[in-house]
């Protein structure tokens, strides 16, 4: 086993650094088969949505000059999951953040009628209606989420790191060739 500390090139630090994106709930690699670099949001960190120009953005700065003009930058927006959002998801998250009935209406522009045929399940939240409820609450949530909260929400980002093993294997790869204990 070589002993001496290897330099990684310049496109190895870029997809170690690539890697380390998924606390911000971002899963940026490289295929240099296909020649592009996939951007894509899979988590809402601390309740921040990415816009495919954000991502692209990202992407670039993290690449930077290292890439041929041949690679092509895809980005993909966070499409949340439309069955996360229940009644009892919306009160949880609506008590979590101190959001209150009264708010729902005078923000959402919901009559009272149309909030209580909601909340008492007879009438079914509509796919336009759990956007709504889905972006309205992360918005609120962004700054009065609690410290709680906050630790779920890094728990579940480790693990989905942890559960990712290409992307554990390419990182310990790089850094164990940063480190001097990796062959040539």
């Amino acid at each position: 086993m070589d002993t001496e500390k290897k330099s990684l090139t310049a496109l190895e630090q870029a997809d170690l650094r690539a890697s380390k994106q998924i606390v911000s709930g971002l899963r940026i690699s490289r295929d240099e088969e296909e020649s592009v670099i996939i951007a894509k949001q899979v988590h809402i960190p601390s309740y921040h949505v990415w816009t495919n120009k954000d991502l692209h953005n990202k992407a670039k700065e993290i690449y930077g000059d290292t890439l041929d003009k041949k690679y092509h930058i895809l980005a993909g927006t966070y499409i949340f999951d439309e069955s996360l959002v229940t009644v009892e998801w919306v009160k949880e998250q609506m008590e979590e953040v101190g959001l209150t009935n009264k708010d729902l209406k005078k923000q959402l522009g919901m009559t009272p009628n149309a909030l209580s045929l909601l909340f008492n399940k007879k009438r079914p939240f509509s796919r336009q209606m759990k956007t709504m409820f889905f972006y309205y609450i992360m918005a609120m949530g962004g700054g009065k989420l609690s410290y709680n909260k906050r630790q779920k929400d890094h728990i579940e980002f480790t693990k989905l790191y942890d559960e990712n093993e290409q992307l554990k294997a390419r990182v310990k790869e790089l850094e164990d060739k940063l480190e001097g204990k990796g062959g040539e």
